[in-house]
C-alpha cells in the first residue's frame, strides 16, 4: 500500500498540487470536530453521523467517486427519506460532477 508521502512524490509529475491526491485520515474525533457545513449531509438529531465530508479537496474528490458508484439506498438514506437520485444530485451540486460525465 502506498503511503501519503509516496503518493505526493508520484503526484508531483502530474500536478502542481500533489496534496489533491492524498486523503489524510479523518479520525472519528476530527470528524466530530468538523463544522456541519463540511458535510453534504450534516449530522441531525435523528442521524448523528454526517455523510460525505467535503472539508478539503481530497474528500470532495472522494465524495464524487463514491456517489458515482452508488446504486442502492442505504439505511441512513432511508432514515432521512432520500432517494439515490437525490443524494447524487446534492453531492454533485456541492462538489461538481465527475469530468467524464
Amino acid at each position: 500500500m502506498l503511503r501519503p508521502e509516496d503518493i505526493r512524490q508520484i503526484a508531483k509529475f502530474i500536478t502542481d498540487d500533489p496534496d489533491v491526491f492524498v486523503e489524510e485520515e479523518l479520525t472519528s474525533q476530527a470528524r466530530k470536530d468538523l463544522s456541519p457545513k463540511s458535510f453534504v449531509f450534516p449530522p441531525t438529531k435523528e442521524d448523528p453521523n454526517g455523510h460525505y465530508p467535503i472539508h478539503d479537496e481530497s474528500h470532495k474528490n472522494n465524495a464524487k467517486s463514491r456517489v458515482a458508484q452508488l446504486s442502492g439506498q442505504s439505511s441512513w438514506m432511508k432514515k432521512r427519506g432520500l432517494s439515490v437520485a437525490e443524494v447524487k444530485r446534492r453531492v454533485y451540486a456541492a462538489v461538481g460532477k465527475p469530468e467524464d460525465d
